[in-house]
């Protein structure tokens, strides 16, 4: 009898870990992401709470939002530098 419940708990368990909802990026984690994108010429953005700067790979690096902070509409704060041509 205990194995029999002993096994019963381990099918349901094994059948639980397969249900795990799949990550799903945050709101926040998406509206950063479209900034980025709808703002290519844009090097570093922030909305009060995290900043976000472009990567040479053409990713984006953003810090961790302070627990408290109330976040303002996101605005670019320093426009890419300009590309300096290659020396002959």
């Amino acid at each position: 009898m205990i194995r029999r419940s002993a096994l019963l708990v381990l099918a349901f368990a094994a059948a639980g870990a397969d249900t795990a909802p799949a990550a799903v990026p945050s709101s926040e984690t998406q509206s950063l992401e479209a900034f980025a994108a709808a703002n290519a010429s844009c090097h570093e953005w922030s909305d009060g709470c995290v900043v976000c700067v472009r990567r040479a790979d053409a990713g984006f690096a953003c810090s961790t939002p302070g627990i408290a902070c109330t976040p303002s509409p996101l605005a670019c704060k320093s426009p890419a530098p300009p590309a300096t041509p290659a020396k002959p």
